[in-house]
């Protein structure tokens, strides 16, 4: 929009367009177009409302292009993108229908983009897509809307942001009540579940009490957050490296991340923008968020470098991406012959 076009945002729910606005507060907003009427619609309710409604809606709207936010099998006028942000292995008791599904969605597309280097090649290998024809972009931020604050305007805290299991909360509260350095504070964003609250409970008083649970927070409070606290805990776990919205959010806010392995080398570099530490290394974990907490002249250098990782994630340049992708990029012939070649090493 900020580059002078039309935007529309369709989803195959119900969508409460006030919560959008009380939790994403922009200049602008698009166009929204709901398709259902329920928000906890099946996958199979979803994919027949897109069937339906909605590529007879998007064929009236007439777009110049198409991003899909996922895989639908469907084949639509205008030149489509799906776009994977990681490989969605949740059905894993039917994996061979799954990946004979995402094939077919993705047979039916003109471009296909992969968020991260390691994304990219676990995509062409498990859909047997000619690498050449996945392409790279990343997910996107706009880095003028965080705050970056300098060192001495900060708590001595730490942030994790989500409650899913793949964001993994154990793992950070864990690492928290080891840290030596006995007067920080943690934030947890997120609706507490069993998992969160049974972990807290377990702990000493003393370190219990440091722990805030601050629920579902507005994008304008998460901003906050993010430039208010040292360091952002990413411990999640995936099924291969993807480029983590909460990591690229908190480099915006110039906030180094001790994230895991499954955080892509695209973003998160060891030593240079924060520390990289397995998911479940509970004490190796604390020992660089002691490090970062207390070591005022590394957090300023890994601040300064995470600041200039955010700026490749622009959201213009991001877009401006996706504009050249669609006029020069090499297109799928929405056949199936870049889905037969054997599967690439």
């Amino acid at each position: 929009m900020q580059l002078g076009h039309e935007v529309t945002v369709a989803c195959g729910t119900s969508l409460d367009v006030e919560t959008v606005y009380r939790y994403y507060r922009l200049s602008r907003y698009p166009r929204f177009l709901a398709l259902g009427a329920r928000r906890n619609s099946s996958f199979v309710e979803r994919l027949a409302l897109w069937g339906t409604r909605g590529r007879p809606a998007l064929d009236r709207l007439a777009p110049d292009m198409i991003l899909l936010n996922g895989a639908l099998p469907l084949t639509f006028r205008a030149p489509t993108c799906s776009v994977s942000h990681d490989l969605e292995r949740r059905l894993q008791h039917l994996d061979l229908a799954r990946v004979a599904y995402k094939r077919l969605a993705y047979s039916k597309t003109n471009f296909v983009v992969a968020t991260c280097t390691e994304l990219k090649a676990a995509l062409s290998r498990e859909l047997r897509i000619d690498p050449a024809h996945v392409h790279l972009i990343p997910t996107c931020v706009n880095p003028s809307s965080y705050t970056q604050k300098p060192i001495w305007e900060r708590e001595d805290a730490i942030l994790h942001m989500g409650i899913a299991d793949y964001k993994n909360p154990a793992g950070t509260i864990q690492s928290f009540s080891l840290l030596k350095h006995q007067s920080a504070s943690l934030y947890i964003t997120g609706t507490p579940n069993e998992t969160v609250t049974s972990c807290v409970a377990a702990l000493e008083p003393t370190v219990r009490r440091r722990i805030k649970l601050l629920g579902n927070v507005s994008s304008e409070t998460l901003k906050e957050l993010l430039g208010r606290v040292k360091v952002v805990s990413v411990p999640s776990v995936y099924f291969v490296p993807v480029a983590s919205p909460t990591v690229i959010e908190s480099f915006a806010s110039g906030t180094p991340v001790v994230g895991s392995p499954c955080i892509t080398k695209d973003l998160l570099q060891d030593g240079h923008n924060g520390f990289v530490r397995q998911a479940h290394d509970c004490e190796e974990r604390a020992v660089a968020l002691d490090t970062l907490l207390e070591k005022q002249d590394l957090w300023r250098s890994m601040a300064n470098s995470a600041l200039a990782t955010a700026q490749r994630f622009s959201a213009k340049t991001v877009a401006q991406s996706y504009l050249e992708l669609f006029k020069h990029g090499i297109p799928l012939t929405r056949t199936s012959d870049h889905f037969l070649a054997k599967p690439t090493a």
